[in-house]
């Protein structure tokens, strides 16, 4: 997952990128992840939505669960530190059981499938 987050973001601002996982069966489903920006803390805050059918964006097929995500960087644009759980889903009974999560290793955030 790359993502250039700008160094003059103002409080609030958010950057959504949209992953696509694949169930067992093959089957796409988009994942979002957004980044906001927190002035106060100077760290973004990263939320996972809830995994959708890329086929039909209406249709939820799981659940993401919930945690605490940050990454702020150094005055050099590094990562200087990032929280981040794994993420996990609960798919629903109809897409798959796998367990695919989303993991910080150093400063990347990798992908686990």
């Amino acid at each position: 997952l790359g993502v250039n987050l700008p160094a003059t973001a103002a409080d609030g601002d958010s950057h959504t990128v949209t992953v696509q996982l694949f169930d067992s069966l093959g089957t796409p489903h988009n994942l979002d992840v957004t980044f906001t920006y927190d002035e106060t803390n100077t760290e973004w805050d990263i939320t996972i939505a809830d995994p959708v059918l890329a086929s039909d964006p209406t249709q939820v097929s799981g659940s993401v669960t919930a945690a605490t995500r940050t990454i702020s960087f150094a005055g050099d644009g590094t990562p200087a530190s990032i929280t981040a759980p794994p993420i996990e889903i609960t798919w629903d009974d109809a897409v798959t059981t796998a367990d695919d999560m989303l993991t910080a290793s150093n400063t990347e955030l990798n992908l686990d499938l």
